[in-house]
Parts: structure tokens; sequence; C-alpha cells
């Protein structure tokens, strides 16, 4: 098994979730949620086994109102130190933009080693990963990114049958793109997935 992690989510209800111990807010944090939210973070982070470095970055993202690259870097990199020490196989790649927001690349794998890798992204840089995700100017840049490529959604949404007006706003084609979870198995699922072919096609990696 190869699983690769990179900053990006879609909002695929129950197919596919961000890999993060704290569940994501609904709504986009504002920078004194996104304090709240962080603060619920390490929290956790301390009642579940995550390292100093790992606790002190959180704090530090309490204080200042996000994370840098720099931060988040240095998180995975303590999390390859541990797949080194526990015989996981990974491998990094450039850093990639994924809607709007520079976000470290990896991929580890090895079915018999799933358990301890997971344990070491838990211990080294979990938290971290998803609060760099859902900071403010993560979620801003995110937007901006989604409402840059909405013209070609909703033009090849048009294409597959759906009546939206021209003022529809990105809330709304979220809303629709959403696959839930009685939707699987269904005609509805097929209809779901045209619809994440037209977000591939407006170059929208996530939102």
């Amino acid at each position: 098994m190869i699983r690769v992690v990179v900053g990006s989510c879609v909002a695929i209800v129950a197919l596919t979730a961000c890999s993060s111990a704290v569940p994501e807010p609904s709504a986009s944090p504002t920078g004194s949620e996104f304090a709240l939210l962080a603060t619920d973070a390490l929290n956790d982070a301390r009642a579940n086994g995550a390292s100093d470095a790992q606790l002190h970055i959180i704090e530090d993202a309490i204080a200042t109102g996000g994370i840098s690259f720099d931060a988040i870097q240095e998180a995975v990199h303590a999390t390859f130190a541990c797949f080194d020490s526990a015989g996981v196989r990974y491998e990094e790649f450039a850093p990639a933009v994924t809607n709007g927001t520079l976000f470290p690349s990896y991929s580890f794998e090895g079915e018999e080693k799933t358990a301890v890798a997971d344990e070491c992204i838990h211990t080294n840089s979990d938290y971290v990963e998803m609060l760099y995700m859902r900071q403010p100017s993560a979620i801003e840049a995110g937007l901006d990114a989604f409402e840059a490529g909405m013209p070609v959604l909703i033009a090849c949404l048009r294409r597959l049958g759906y009546e939206l007006d021209d003022d529809v706003t990105a809330d709304e084609l979220k809303a629709l793109l959403v696959m839930r979870e009685e939707d699987v198995g269904t005609p509805r699922e097929q209809e779901a997935l045209d619809r994440f072919a037209c977000v591939r096609e407006a170059g929208i990696e996530g939102w």
C-alpha cells in the first residue's frame, strides 16, 4: 500500500476526509476561531502523546495566528526521522502549491508498517498539518483558487444539465459538489463523480 500525503482535502462526505486527529470545523475560521481551534488541538495533542516539538509549534500558532511553511516542514521532517527509526519506507516530493498554499508532500508504503507510520505522523506532525490547512491564510487562498476556477466549473456543470444562475455563489457550488454516504452504490454516486470531473476540468484541487 502507498499513501500520498499532501495538503489538500475534497469535500466528499464519507469517502474522502482530511487525516487529522482533530475534526475540521464546518466554517472557515477567523483569527479568533483559529485560536480556539488551535487551543483544542493543543489540549488534544498533549493528552495523546504529541512530541514536545509539535506542541511548541501549536503554541506558537496560538500566539501568532498561523503556522509558517518552515514550521510545518520542521514537523514533517520529524515524522521522517521517526519513519527512518521505524523502518518505514517513504519518499519526500517537492513542495506543491495546492489551492494557493505551499504544502509539503510525501508518501509512505508498507502494509505491515501502516500503524507504525500513523503513530509517527500523529506524534510529530498530524496536528500541525491540520492547523496549517485550517489557518485563515490557507482558507482565504483556497477560496481565491476556487473562485478562479468557477467559470469553467459552472460551464461544465451546465453541460451536465445543472441549471445554475449567473450569480451562483462558491458556497452553493460546494454544496452541490458534496457526495453523501447514502449516495454510494446508487445512480447518484456516478452523478457525483461526473461533478468531480468538472472540478478537475476547472483545475480546482480541493476546497
